[in-house]
């Protein structure tokens, strides 16, 4: 852990405040293994959907599993694609048919009728014009969930002009570098071991950015170079139960880095503030984790903000 910085959770409604501090030693150990986010859909999953539209009933007795690791090349290479169009669904690359494909719900019948496509020359597959409707549906819905146009960002140094004589800084509130909340989430994280943290299950919405690439999976990317950021960010969560232990933290590329612990959670929501410094080289990303590290309880983030000055 690196950087000195301070961390406090603060009550809502009339639940009392409590400080946290951070330990010199970080005990929770982040597991990813699984797309917490959006439910359990493996890369082995939709290929299998995907050839069965091609292929029929074939699609389970022809193949070789040589066979299914070209679809998920093809998978791989469709979802890339999508990313460099600005398509941002949160995606991670698949190395694996086992690996959970941590996109929306939303966007998996898009993914499967366009792979499905892709895939009909190699295999000998059939193409009907409903499968062609699906793929232009769902590829709209993946641009739709994808694709944000953020608002226009203003460097500090830009001055308001002559005529704003009536506010105290002549100059532009600088920008931040990212921003991305969520907002009546009430989808639950499940923990199904003891200190081990998961990714936060949700739906978020990126907002303002500047060198910082957000998505809807709650991760942000830095985009430009390396640097410190002053990070700040607000959590109102609960449990589907009491526990103790709980506790929610920053991941820096799927390793913890800063966080707060002990939380008293309950089916009542409470309130985390967690503020420092991290250090973020180009291409580094951080995610929001959740953890119970006196049992398994289930926890919700049900608002958040995570911003990078």
């Amino acid at each position: 852990m690196t950087g000195t910085f301070s961390i406090a959770t603060y009550a809502i409604a009339t639940s009392p405040s409590v400080t946290v501090s951070v330990t010199p030693e970080v005990p929770v150990p982040i597991t990813l293994a699984l797309s917490s986010s959006y439910g359990y859909s493996t890369a082995g999953d939709l290929i299998r959907r995907a050839l069965f539209a091609i292929l029929g009933e074939a699609a389970d007795s022809s193949l070789e599993p040589d066979e299914y690791q070209d679809g998920l090349d093809a998978l791989n290479g469709y979802l890339l694609g999508l990313e460099a169009n600005g398509v941002r669904l949160g995606y991670q690359r698949l190395c694996h048919l086992t690996d959970y494909v941590n996109v929306p719900d939303g966007a998996l019948r898009g993914l499967v009728a366009n792979l499905a496509i892709d895939l009909a020359p190699q295999f000998g597959g059939r193409v009907t014009a409903a499968l062609l409707k699906q793929a232009a549906d769902g590829e709209k819905t993946l641009y739709r969930m994808g694709v944000k146009i953020g608002t226009s960002l203003l460097p500090g140094t830009l001055p308001r002009g002559s005529g704003n004589y009536c506010w105290p800084n002549t100059f532009y509130t600088p920008s931040p570098y990212g921003v991305m909340t969520i907002a009546g989430n009430q989808l639950a994280t499940n923990l199904t071991t003891a200190s081990q943290a998961r990714k936060v299950a949700g739906f978020w919405a990126p907002q303002e950015s500047h060198l910082m690439r957000p998505d809807l999976s709650g991760r942000m990317v830095n985009t430009g170079e390396g640097r410190t950021f002053n990070l700040y960010a607000e959590f109102n969560l609960k449990a589907a139960g009491a526990t103790a232990g709980g506790v929610v933290a920053i991941a820096r590329n799927n390793a913890i880095e800063m966080y707060v612990e002990d939380l008293a959670l309950s089916t009542d929501p409470s309130s985390a503030l967690l503020q420092g410094s991290i250090a973020l080289e180009a291409g580094d990303f951080i995610d929001v984790v959740v953890a119970d590290t006196a049992g398994t309880m289930d926890i919700t983030v049900i608002d958040a903000l995570v911003r990078l000055d």
